[in-house]
């Protein structure tokens, strides 16, 4: 009796916490369609704004749109473009999604084990203290930069080799007024600007 209601009371917490998780997590679907250079792309359950974007490793930014729906749905045609090395990228609150794409002459190449997701760090200010928090899916060295309204660095901080930060730190000795918060995590930078 004493187990079955254990496992009763279990069902009974985890159970909401994890249709909760299934209700708040954006879907994202990217797939090639068949031998044509054309990526199908579905986005379901977004929650505020939410950026696509198509990158060239050469060129850069080659497409930027908002969405500010709860779905989207779109087949990218990338027959005009030249061969080599894209991403795909979707920034949906504090997740990024990028997936590789490579296109040759013949065709197109996306593999969805290269898939890589990111979390953005998220920044807060209570008084007179900044608190940072990042969750990430690998290690990762995170810089931390504080520069005044004239854009001088007033401090800055990094944090090797984590998975997971939780840091607060104390702006009591800066003067009132505004700052930038730029905040490196690996190869991406976030940046936020506070007033104290």
């Amino acid at each position: 009796k004493t187990t079955a209601r254990l496992v009763l009371l279990s069902v009974m917490f985890v159970l909401p916490l994890a249709m909760q998780a299934k209700i708040e997590d954006p879907f994202i679907s990217i797939n090639s369609i068949g031998s044509e250079k054309k990526v199908s792309l579905v986005l379901k359950n977004l929650k505020g704004s939410t950026t696509i974007r198509l990158e060239s490793v050469l060129e850069g930014v080659l497409l930027e749109e908002e969405i500010t729906n709860a779905e989207y749905a779109r087949v990218l045609n990338l027959n005009e473009l030249s061969d080599g090395k894209y991403k795909l990228v979707v920034s949906t609150g504090l997740r990024e999604t990028e997936q590789p794409i490579s296109i040759t002459r013949t065709g197109l190449s996306l593999n969805i084990n290269d898939r890589k997701l990111f979390f953005a760090p998220v920044v807060r200010t209570t008084g007179q203290l900044l608190d940072v928090s990042l969750l990430n899916n690998q290690l990762t060295t995170l810089k931390l930069k504080i520069e005044d309204a004239e854009g001088l660095l007033v401090y800055e901080d990094e944090v090797r080799n984590v998975v997971k930060v939780e840091k607060r730190y104390n702006l009591s000795k800066l003067p009132a007024g505004e700052y930038t918060v730029v905040l490196n995590v690996g190869d991406k930078a976030y940046v936020k600007t506070i007033r104290k």
